[in-house]
């Protein structure tokens, strides 16, 4: 049985055309086990934090995952991704 609670893993990069995108996976339980999944490549418009968290939660509600099922978010070190006071892990937080 796959676990209704997930965590949401994000890094963004920008291609070799020079376009921003972000890679979203997805962590959870399945039968006792940490699965891992890749979700999808997503152009990004607004590289702020509060752009990029949007964005995410915009994903997840397409995929018809739960926002109250998300149990933590994985971000690379880039400010803007895992700012305390204003990257994606603050807007989602809030």
């Amino acid at each position: 049985m796959l676990s209704k609670f997930f965590i949401i893993l994000a890094d963004e990069t920008c291609d070799i055309s020079r376009i921003e995108q972000m890679s979203l996976c997805v962590s959870y339980i399945d039968n006792g086990f940490i699965k891992e999944n890749f979700l999808e490549f997503v152009l990004i418009y607004d590289a702020s934090g509060k752009g990029m968290a949007y964005t995410i939660i915009r994903e997840i509600g397409k995929l018809r995952l739960k926002m109250e099922n998300l149990i933590g978010q994985g971000y690379d070190r880039a400010s803007a991704m895992s700012g305390l006071y204003s990257g994606i892990q603050k807007y989602i937080r809030d």
